[in-house]
């Protein structure tokens, strides 16, 4: 039982990873990935008898991130991912504002750093230039970040998520 709940943990945090490192690059999380999330923490509550206390605050969390999305704050991803982490955090209401405090700190952090770095973009006169396959990967994700922040475009919201729940569990 220890061995499935410490492999179940492990492909959580991966998938995690995964989850922040696609947010950065495309500003999508993939709903595969989301439902994965879902299914890993399910199955860790239901491991450990807590599946509805859990489901409590998962429904609670659904209304807060949903309220957000509908307000135009934060992506669908971003709220479908909040789903499948809800489920793998602890049931303490400490946890739980823990959670929502590093989340807030990092989102805003990331946020200011936008803000900042258009004004700096726009004060040197920092455009995006077109890319081209031949390209490689890090010049085309260069250009497109550069063109997002131009913009004021969305923030990966993601990252912020992923670091509240990996400072929980690692």
């Amino acid at each position: 039982m220890q061995i499935l709940s410490t492999i179940l943990v492990a492909a959580f945090i991966l998938t995690i990873i995964y989850e922040m490192g696609h947010d950065m690059l495309a500003r999508t999380i993939p709903d595969i990935a989301n439902f994965l999330l879902l299914i890993i923490g399910l199955t860790h509550r239901i491991m450990i008898g807590q599946v509805v206390t859990s489901a409590e605050w998962t429904l609670i969390w659904v209304f807060i991130m949903f309220g957000l999305y509908g307000a135009g704050v934060l992506g669908g991803g971003d709220a479908k991912m909040m789903v499948g982490i809800s489920f793998m955090m602890p049931t303490s209401p400490i946890f739980q504002l823990y959670f929502a405090v590093v989340v807030a700190l990092i989102g805003g952090l990331i946020a200011i750093s936008y803000i900042l770095t258009h004004y700096i973009f726009k004060w040197l006169k920092i455009s995006s230039k077109p890319t081209t396959r031949k390209n490689n990967l890090w010049q085309r994700w260069k250009a497109s970040e550069t063109w997002r922040i131009n913009r004021l475009g969305g923030i990966p919201y993601g990252i912020a998520l992923g670091f509240g729940i990996l400072s929980i569990l690692v």
